[in-house]
């Protein structure tokens, strides 16, 4: 019951929200965090959404766009980082509406965050893992693949569109 009233608060919210995107086409900017641990990348899956992505959000007024893929990834996987490796990349969306201004950080860690962290999962996901690249789940997103295989191929600083592929 519990898991249904979440996803009911979730699916209305997320349904006003990208109404009001398609109205008003606001301008936002978002942080993502490419978490890579033992040669595994962390992926989530958002309530009501079969796929998977960059654990990430939204960057809030005059917050600095690494904070706030710090802050995103503790908020929504209870994951603490201090830094962040590098930037990968800058990329525009304009997919739900809106004009989205993506910004993807690279962060490596070789702590024993896999045994030691217990993911503690925010409201808005159902779920987060821990995947090799060779094993990533088959409903992963196809600008999620492209961000790691820029990753791979060691691209930095990237500018362009979420949807495309910069190898």
């Amino acid at each position: 019951m519990k898991e249904r009233l979440k996803d009911l608060i979730y699916g209305t919210a997320l349904f006003f929200a990208k109404l009001h995107w398609r109205i008003c086409k606001p301008v936002t900017f978002g942080s993502r965090v490419i978490l890579i641990n033992k040669e595994k990348f962390l992926l989530v899956q958002h309530r009501r959404s079969k796929t998977w992505n960059l654990p990430g959000g939204g960057i809030k007024k005059h917050e600095n766009p690494e904070l706030a893929g710090i802050r995103e990834l503790y908020e929504e996987t209870g994951l603490k980082i201090e830094n962040m490796d590098y930037l990968l990349g800058t990329y525009i969306s304009k997919g739900e509406g809106k004009h989205d201004t993506i910004y993807i950080y690279v962060k490596n860690t070789d702590e024993n965050i896999l045994e030691n962290t217990k993911i503690n999962l925010a409201m808005e996901l159902q779920d987060a893992g821990w995947f090799d690249y060779n094993d990533l789940p088959e409903t992963i997103t196809r600008n999620t693949k492209y961000r790691i295989d820029e990753y791979l191929t060691g691209k930095r600083e990237v500018h362009g569109l979420w949807g495309e592929v910069n190898i």
